[in-house]
């Protein structure tokens, strides 16, 4: 289980890291810092990855990690009578709230 967690934050870093790039370049003006580094990176990464380079990091790694993630929770949902047991009281402590 350690593994497939630290391959799925592994797979969905780089699209995280774009992301958060992309908005802090937005923050302040070009010729200051964080947003200078901010936009060399974000150009950088505009010239170097293609459409489907893009797909992939945005479309193809975070639905593998969902896959993955869904069918270890299912796997461990069927295993695991203890953690059938909390996410159903989890549900009704909720539900009283």
């Amino acid at each position: 289980m350690p593994m497939l967690a630290i391959s799925e934050w592994v797979m969905v870093t780089p699209a995280t890291v774009f992301l958060a790039v992309a908005a802090l370049r937005l923050l302040q003006p070009r010729q200051y810092q964080p947003a200078r580094t901010s936009w060399v990176i974000f150009e950088w990464t505009t010239t170097h990855i293609s459409r489907l380079g893009a797909a992939m990091l945005f479309l193809a790694m975070p639905g593998l990690v969902v896959v993955a993630g869904c069918s270890a929770l299912l796997r461990m949902w069927r295993e695991d009578q203890a953690l059938r047991h909390d996410i159903v009281f989890g549900l009704t402590v909720f539900g009283d709230i």
